[in-house]
């Protein structure tokens, strides 16, 4: 028997929206060539046949990324590399140090890790709209955080005239009782590409 948490859970995977319609009428190109292509992912099934025959050629992961050392928390040539690559393709106010940068299993994880450091049940996560649709779980599923979503209404959501869009579902969220704790930006965009 599933914990009302573990029910919980199962039952927002249902959620219909979240996934494209078509089930297994998934696009190949030699296959099934008017099958379904999902903009709702970040998955790019269009490259996945050069993008995997570009990784056989060109990357060599040694035995060492197979321990502790290299697991999920990078080891320890990735933040030195990722700091210098910030510092030098984003020139920042502050220069990123190594010791800034944490990782983790990906995404769905940090997120996570993120909500059940800043928030507590009911407080919410402000994020522009259209946006990636599961958030909710990431931020939701564990830690019990609300998504509240700014409609971007056409702007473009990197663009100054977005303040008020954002002060509009602040103000709305106040009313509900719910407590924004942090403003997620999502660069590149998804599903905009920008």
């Amino acid at each position: 028997m599933l914990s009302n948490r573990g029910q919980k859970s199962a039952a927002s995977q249902d959620i219909p929206w979240r996934f494209a319609p078509g089930g297994n009428n998934v696009y190949d190109k030699i296959s099934n060539p008017t099958g379904v292509i999902s903009l709702g992912t970040a998955e790019n099934n269009l490259l996945q046949e050069e993008l995997g025959q570009y990784v056989a050629q060109n990357v060599t992961i040694p035995a060492l990324a197979f321990t502790y050392r290299f697991s999920t928390m990078g080891g320890p040539r990735f933040p030195v590399a990722m700091a210098s690559h910030m510092n030098h393709y984003f020139n920042p106010h502050t220069p990123v140090q190594a010791d800034h940068i944490l990782t983790g299993s990906g995404l769905t994880a940090i997120h996570e890790m993120v909500a059940l450091s800043i928030g507590d049940p009911g407080d919410g996560i402000l994020v522009s709209r259209p946006v990636y649709g599961r958030f909710e779980l990431d931020f939701g599923n564990t830690a019990g955080l609300n998504i509240v979503y700014a409609d971007m209404d056409g702007l473009d959501p990197f663009s100054p005239g977005v303040a008020s869009k954002y002060q509009e579902a602040l103000d709305a969220s106040a009313t509900r009782g719910i407590h924004v704790k942090a403003l997620l930006i999502v660069n590149p965009h998804n599903p905009l590409g920008r």
